[in-house]
């Protein structure tokens, strides 16, 4: 817990900072369980009990997860790929994929993203995003230099209607498909 005090901001908004000490602390973990399953069942079947446990609960728990691809994630890649099609490379984007930019990530643009989605910690958790509606904060980043905007999830239109009426109503849209909506913010 002290770590989130005297730790810069970004490895509080972004986890996987700490993948580095994943290892060590496996190791130390490892030995404690070793410790404890040879003095529980002596050498030989504590480390077999160990194994299995291991193997068990790494098979129940990581595999399902990266064998399938949440349904409104799917469309991020498609999506990424029509926006490097029709947005100019050096342009900046506001985006709209839940509360990630993995969606910058694979539009290979700098930009923003806004949350849409009302939650229980009140915005974005990994961006300084949460002062304002998503109108106010679109037009934020749109004076900071945002030219576009684009979504993949167009199921946030329907828990959206005002953000998206305004969209419509103050901007042009240059694309849609099942897969995007991009609107040019000029």
């Amino acid at each position: 817990m002290p770590v989130f005090f005297i730790a810069p901001r970004k490895f509080v908004e972004f986890e996987y900072y700490y993948l580095p000490l994943v290892p060590p602390f496996a190791m130390l973990a490892g030995m404690a369980a070793c410790a404890y399953f040879n003095s529980a069942f002596g050498r030989r079947w504590g480390r077999m009990l160990l194994l299995a446990a291991v193997v068990l609960l790494a098979g129940r728990y990581a595999l399902p997860p990266i064998l399938k691809v949440p349904a409104e994630d799917r469309h991020v890649i498609p999506a990424g790929e029509e926006i490097q099609a029709r947005v100019p490379k050096d342009a900046r984007i506001i985006v709209s994929h839940g509360s990630s930019s993995v969606l910058l990530y694979y539009a290979n643009r700098d930009g923003w993203n806004i949350y849409l989605k009302k939650s229980e910690f009140g915005g974005v958790r990994n961006l300084p995003d949460k002062i304002g509606t998503p109108i106010e904060r679109l037009e934020r980043f749109r004076t900071q230099g945002g030219a576009f905007y684009a979504i993949s999830d167009k199921n946030q239109i329907k828990e959206n209607p005002e953000f998206f009426s305004y969209l419509s109503e103050h901007y042009s849209k240059i694309h849609e498909s099942r897969h995007a909506i991009i609107y040019s913010l000029n």
